[in-house]
């Protein structure tokens, strides 16, 4: 560590390995079944690599983004993560805390100890998103988006969870992991219902795209849909109302042998077209990552496993620690690949190497 911080993203993680209980430590670090996703995303970014640019004439870099309608200091945004409250006695309240402080923003998990309300306070003005999963009725999520709008957050970001995933690490650990103590508690005491109780209902009614296009009229706030994987699924969303689509595998969480995002990002990119922001997750661990998913046309980078080690690193000094360690690494990626700004990263800045 350097003057109470640490120096380096690595250092970071080992410092969250070190002080966290060994299932909470593999709670966070697991995927699903044979956990083939959770490496095939990082080794697909790490087959990505840079075309940079000289004497381009540059101006010093500026990486401030629009991001769900805010403007952030980075282009990167805290992914949704439950749980929050066994990794840390500061809780997802540190992250907050953290954005606030930093000009940044997230998309808050339904499963976070605190009530999306208590979030939106600590977040300050910088309340994003708020996931929740299509389970229940319509008057479910039409009174949910309310309390969100109410709360402050920007909008909605909707993903299709019709039962629980494979998750063989949290089976090992199951008897030592308290998450249900912390897992939801805060919104659940508001009376919301979890999304655990609700995928064990027989008798959930199916969503489809076109229940979710009529439900998506209703809402006081805008939606982006998580789990895209596909220019199809990306058409569809736009067709029922997205105003963003976010390609995701969940970190390898949800299904495992899922292609990894950044190898489809191109072909999502390609089928909306400019139409609403692209967002992607599962698998970013440093600035070079971010850079690379910049350049082929992400409007910004979600970051989960990682804020939930910085969390559990040093709270919300941890957060902000994570954060400017990014600032840095970006400035100096974006700066060396000849340009200013995150948007002004194009394509033939990346090219990728065959397997």
């Amino acid at each position: 560590m350097v003057n109470g911080s640490f120096s380096t993203l690595p250092e970071l993680i080992d410092a969250a390995k070190e002080s966290l209980p060994e299932p909470v430590w593999n709670w966070i670090a697991g995927g699903t079944s044979g956990e083939h996703s959770l490496v095939a995303n990082q080794r697909a970014i790490s087959d990505w690599y840079f075309h940079p640019e000289n004497l381009t004439g540059a101006p010093p870099v500026d990486l401030t983004t629009e991001i769900f309608g805010l403007t952030t200091s980075l282009p990167v945004f805290v992914a949704p993560f439950g749980g929050d409250g066994s990794i840390h006695p500061e809780r997802y309240l540190g992250v907050a805390r953290a954005l606030a402080a930093t000009g940044n923003t997230s998309i808050v998990s339904e499963t976070s100890t605190d009530s999306m309300e208590d979030v939106a306070s600590a977040l300050d003005g910088m309340q994003g998103m708020l996931q929740l999963s299509l389970l229940g009725s319509d008057e479910r999520i039409i009174e949910i988006a309310e309390r969100a709008a109410a709360a402050g957050y920007r909008g909605l970001c909707l993903i299709d969870s019709p039962i629980a995933a494979w998750r063989e690490r949290s089976r090992r650990w199951a008897n030592e992991l308290e998450l249900p103590r912390y897992s939801g508690v805060g919104n659940q005491s508001t009376g919301m219902i979890s999304p655990g109780e609700l995928q064990r209902d027989p008798a959930q009614p199916p969503w489809t795209w076109e229940r979710l296009a009529s439900v998506s009229t209703q809402l006081p706030i805008p939606w982006i849909f998580k789990g895209v994987t596909s220019a199809s699924d990306a058409r569809s969303a736009i067709a029922a109302g997205a105003s963003g689509v976010y390609v995701s595998n969940f970190g390898g969480r949800k299904l495992d042998g899922m292609v990894p995002t950044i190898d489809v990002l191109p072909e999502v990119v390609e089928e909306v077209a400019g139409r609403v922001p692209v967002y992607i997750d599962s698998g970013f661990r440093r600035g070079t990552d971010i850079a690379k998913a910049l350049a082929l046309g992400a409007r910004a980078v979600g970051l989960g496993r990682l804020t939930a080690w910085s969390l559990a690193a040093g709270g919300e000094k941890g957060v902000r620690n994570m954060l400017e360690l990014l600032e840095d690494e970006l400035t100096s990626v974006i700066r060396i690949l000849g340009v200013s700004r995150p948007s002004e990263l194009r394509p033939d800045h990346v090219a990728r190497l065959s397997r």
